[in-house]
Protein backbone atom coordinates (compact mmCIF):
# COMPACT_ATOMS: atom_id res chain seq x y z
CA UNK A 1 0.00 0.00 0.00
CA UNK A 2 1.36 3.22 -1.17
CA UNK A 3 0.79 6.19 1.44
CA UNK A 4 -0.73 8.92 0.23
CA UNK A 5 1.58 12.60 1.45
CA UNK A 6 -0.25 15.61 1.76
CA UNK A 7 1.16 18.58 0.33
CA UNK A 8 -0.73 21.16 2.64
CA UNK A 9 1.62 21.93 5.90
CA UNK A 10 0.43 20.31 8.76
CA UNK A 11 -2.12 22.51 10.88
CA UNK A 12 -3.06 22.22 14.26
CA UNK A 13 -6.33 22.78 15.79
CA UNK A 14 -7.08 25.92 16.93
CA UNK A 15 -7.84 25.73 20.83
CA UNK A 16 -11.30 26.87 22.32
CA UNK A 17 -11.01 30.35 23.62
CA UNK A 18 -12.06 30.53 27.00
CA UNK A 19 -15.47 32.69 27.90
CA UNK A 20 -14.27 36.17 29.97
CA UNK A 21 -15.92 34.40 33.38
CA UNK A 22 -13.49 31.69 33.08
CA UNK A 23 -10.60 34.11 32.26
CA UNK A 24 -11.61 36.25 35.40
CA UNK A 25 -12.00 32.82 37.53
CA UNK A 26 -8.90 32.39 36.57
CA UNK A 27 -6.76 35.67 37.28
CA UNK A 28 -8.48 35.79 40.59
CA UNK A 29 -7.46 32.61 41.63
CA UNK A 30 -3.60 33.64 40.59
CA UNK A 31 -4.02 37.12 42.39
CA UNK A 32 -5.57 35.23 45.67
CA UNK A 33 -2.89 34.09 48.55
CA UNK A 34 -3.69 30.86 50.04
CA UNK A 35 -5.24 31.35 53.49
CA UNK A 36 -3.38 28.97 55.47
CA UNK A 37 -0.14 29.65 57.93
CA UNK A 38 1.13 32.23 55.40
CA UNK A 39 -1.52 34.91 57.31
CA UNK A 40 0.40 37.46 59.60
CA UNK A 41 -2.39 38.08 62.07
CA UNK A 42 -5.44 36.05 63.67
CA UNK A 43 -8.25 38.60 63.95
CA UNK A 44 -6.09 41.54 64.28
CA UNK A 45 -3.28 40.14 65.98
CA UNK A 46 0.30 39.79 64.24
CA UNK A 47 1.77 36.27 64.85
CA UNK A 48 4.82 37.31 62.92
CA UNK A 49 7.95 38.77 64.33
CA UNK A 50 8.83 41.44 61.46
CA UNK A 51 12.48 40.68 62.53
CA UNK A 52 12.84 37.01 61.02
CA UNK A 53 9.41 36.48 59.81
CA UNK A 54 8.55 33.49 61.41
CA UNK A 55 5.88 33.09 64.06
CA UNK A 56 7.00 34.82 67.12
CA UNK A 57 8.28 32.61 70.04
CA UNK A 58 8.84 33.41 73.11
CA UNK A 59 7.10 36.99 72.44
CA UNK A 60 8.56 40.45 74.28
CA UNK A 61 6.75 43.58 73.86
CA UNK A 62 8.60 46.73 73.80
CA UNK A 63 7.68 50.24 75.82
CA UNK A 64 6.42 51.25 72.12
CA UNK A 65 4.14 48.75 72.00
CA UNK A 66 5.70 46.54 68.90
CA UNK A 67 5.99 42.51 69.55
CA UNK A 68 9.12 40.55 69.19
CA UNK A 69 10.60 36.98 69.36
CA UNK A 70 12.84 37.23 72.52
CA UNK A 71 15.60 35.94 71.13
CA UNK A 72 15.34 38.22 67.55
CA UNK A 73 15.01 41.60 69.74
CA UNK A 74 18.00 40.59 72.12
CA UNK A 75 19.88 40.31 69.19
CA UNK A 76 18.75 43.08 67.35
CA UNK A 77 19.40 45.19 70.12
CA UNK A 78 22.93 44.53 69.90
CA UNK A 79 24.08 46.03 66.92
CA UNK A 80 20.87 48.88 66.91
CA UNK A 81 19.23 50.69 70.10
CA UNK A 82 16.25 51.14 67.91
CA UNK A 83 12.83 49.68 67.79
CA UNK A 84 12.86 47.50 64.61
CA UNK A 85 9.57 48.62 63.57
CA UNK A 86 9.15 52.66 64.94
CA UNK A 87 12.77 53.05 65.26
CA UNK A 88 12.43 54.53 68.34
CA UNK A 89 15.16 54.78 70.64
CA UNK A 90 15.13 51.99 73.58
CA UNK A 91 17.61 50.01 75.65
CA UNK A 92 18.48 46.52 76.23
CA UNK A 93 16.09 46.53 79.50
CA UNK A 94 13.49 43.63 80.38
CA UNK A 95 11.26 43.70 78.42
CA UNK A 96 7.51 42.42 78.90
CA UNK A 97 6.83 38.99 78.13
CA UNK A 98 3.24 38.12 76.48
CA UNK A 99 2.47 34.88 77.57
CA UNK A 100 -1.62 35.23 76.28
CA UNK A 101 0.09 36.15 72.80
CA UNK A 102 2.32 32.70 73.06
CA UNK A 103 -0.50 30.58 73.77
CA UNK A 104 -2.67 31.53 70.75
CA UNK A 105 0.55 30.95 68.48
CA UNK A 106 0.85 27.95 69.71
CA UNK A 107 -2.96 27.01 69.63
CA UNK A 108 -2.62 28.03 65.90
CA UNK A 109 0.29 26.19 64.95
CA UNK A 110 -1.09 23.29 66.06
CA UNK A 111 -4.30 23.30 63.76
CA UNK A 112 -2.07 23.01 60.83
Amino acid sequence: MEKKVSSEPHREEPEEEETPAEKEEKDNEDDQEPQDYTDKQIEGITIFCPICDDYISHSVTTTCEHTFCEICLQEYLLFLNECPECRIKIRNQKFANNILLDNLILEYVKKF
